[in-house]
């Protein structure tokens, strides 16, 4: 006698991560060891719902790792996924909740926040700012958010600053008024609408130490 339909069967937590971990590659050290390259490790992480980048990342200090490890670029977890085109918030998120700092630079002092403004993803620029990055973040170079936005001439990276209380300046160009950086803008052709944006946050400047 034959009996048709499904089968419910109970696992514990254990057995779930036990299972989860050899479907994700990460049962075995030799699978996971501390040569694995921090750029792989945020690839899988990418392809992985919530619970599946926990139990990625749990494994990941279970053999011996540190969310903040730099490799020979001095680039982190985080800063492999600020860089990535296609990183999400979730990930992102998730990496700052676990612990991943935002005050951290690659070999060429590029941090998260560079990054971000790099891909103009405007949404994870704003979720490190959320998450307690400075919009006045400024790389070794000296150039900062406001710089980049100007260089990139990019009115929506604009804006995205200009509601976060972007301080107007460019160190190192040397433009400390708001008045240098128009001139600044229009040395290196910024569209009209980039010069429009700025010049409003003149008249609005102007404005606020009238009172």
């Amino acid at each position: 006698m034959s009996h048709s339909g499904t089968v419910s069967v109970n696992l514990d937590d254990s057995l779930k991560a036990e299972m989860l971990e050899q479907l994700l590659g990460l049962h075995t050290t030799e699978n996971f060891d501390k040569s694995t390259p921090l750029q792989s490790i945020v690839e899988k992480l990418m392809d992985l719902d919530t619970d599946g980048r926990n139990a990625m990342l749990d494994r990941f200090l279970t053999a011996g790792r540190d969310l903040n490890e730099q490799d020979v670029h001095e680039m982190t977890l985080l800063l492999y996924a600020a860089k990535c085109c296609e990183c999400n918030i979730d990930l992102a998120e998730l990496l700052i909740a676990r612990g991943c700092r935002l005050d951290v630079e690659d070999i060429d002092g590029r941090g998260p926040l560079y990054y971000a403004a790099e891909h103009t993803d405007l949404s994870l620029l704003q979720k490190f700012i959320d998450c307690g990055a400075s919009v006045n973040y400024t790389m070794k170079d000296g150039r900062s958010l406001l710089s980049l936005a100007l260089e990139y001439n990019s009115t929506d990276l604009l804006q995205l600053l200009i509601n976060n209380n972007v301080t107007m300046v460019i160190q190192e160009q040397g433009e400390e008024t708001i008045t240098d950086i128009l001139q600044y803008a229009q040395n290196i052709a910024c569209d009209d609408e980039i010069i429009e944006m700025l010049g409003g946050t003149a008249l609005d400047s102007t404005a606020a130490e009238a009172e």
